[in-house]
């Protein structure tokens, strides 16, 4: 996915360097990957446990709330953070420049 938006290629090629991009730098996509799933996880737990704990109390109203919140959260904070952590592995592995404009301009 990152290949075919930043090298701006087709979906073949972009499923080629992506394979050849994972078979080249696998410890830094295991690495980053194990991270996510730690993240995610650790996240998801604490957030699962405080939901828990509001359903006991017996208050819906207020566990639908957390419910809801605590998507948001993961919606509008983790899954950026993985992205922007895959996007500029990407980046730093290709060797281009991780400043936007120079990713901008076709020249």
């Amino acid at each position: 996915m990152y290949a075919i938006i930043i090298e701006r290629i087709g979906a073949l090629e972009g499923i080629h360097k992506g394979y050849q991009f994972f078979m080249d730098n696998k410890l830094s996509v295991i690495f980053i990957w194990l991270i996510s799933i730690i993240i995610t996880f650790t996240i998801g737990s604490i957030f699962f446990v405080i939901g828990q704990i509001l359903t006991l109390t017996g208050i819906i109203g207020l566990n639908m709330i957390w419910s809801l919140g605590s998507s948001l959260v993961i919606i509008t904070t983790i899954q950026p953070l993985i992205m922007v952590w895959w996007t500029r592995l990407y980046i730093v592995k290709t060797g281009k420049s991780p400043y936007i404009d120079d990713l901008l301009d076709p020249w």
